[in-house]
């Protein structure tokens, strides 16, 4: 069985190089770039490799799922973004998993700046997302994280360091586990109705109104999903 672009090995300075104008090479490495996310509406999914301007590199290229085939006028300043970044290695990749219990609660863990996350951290050359994913819980919280499922990319820009940042949903894989927390502050499972009152790093808000639009629960901004990774 063919694995989905994000349970393959991360490499993206090998995927830059060896890409050319061959439809069939650069579609790789949209693919690669992508994760098999939509690059606009952030969803998971089989995305089509769609031509957004003229020229054969990769900045006239994107990553779209069947709804956002129609275009977006900001695509074309998207991809620039991202290629520009990965140009000079200032994009990290990034991954999050949104650690439910069977109360239905999701794990919200506070970093040294007060502000909340999804835990998780970022891709080593080498890693698929999901290795890199158990990877970080079990050295962030020293528990294991059973099956994951795609849930939203998100691209921002903090000025100083900009994220693509792949979130999955998950569960812990032995609830006797005891959480040992290396990096974080504080850790709890949060109801997914009250994640409005938390204090999200901005990356995560994102994440946190599509978990919350999912569930019928109204969140204090209003969840716009096709502008989930647009760059703010």
């Amino acid at each position: 069985m063919q694995l989905p672009t994000w349970g393959v090995k991360f490499n993206m300075a090998r995927e830059r190089a060896y890409y050319d104008p061959a439809v069939s090479s650069l579609h790789n490495y949209i693919s690669a770039r992508s994760m098999d996310f939509c690059e606009c509406c952030g969803l998971p999914g089989a995305p089509t490799i769609a031509n957004i301007a003229e020229g054969k590199g990769p900045r006239s290229y994107i990553a779209l799922c069947s709804k956002c085939c129609s275009g977006s006028p900001y695509l074309s300043e998207k991809v620039d973004w991202l290629e520009s970044n990965l140009d000079t290695a200032r994009l990290l990749y990034v991954t999050a998993a949104l650690i439910s219990n069977p109360d239905g609660t999701v794990m919200v863990c506070q970093k040294s700046n007060s502000l909340w996350e999804f835990p998780g951290g970022k891709m080593n050359e080498g890693e698929d997302l999901g290795n890199c994913l158990r990877r970080e819980i079990r050295e962030e919280l020293a528990v294991s994280i059973g099956k994951l499922r795609p849930f939203l990319l998100v691209d921002h820009d903090y000025g100083h360091i900009k994220l693509r940042l792949f979130s999955f949903t998950a569960e812990l894989s032995d609830l006797s586990e005891k959480i040992h927390l290396h990096g974080h502050i504080n850790y709890r499972f949060e109801r997914v109705e009250n994640l409005s009152t938390v204090s999200f790093s901005q990356a995560d808000v994102a994440i946190a109104q599509r978990l919350a639009s999912q569930c019928d629960v109204d969140y204090i901004q209003p969840v716009d999903v096709r502008g989930t990774t647009r760059l703010v």
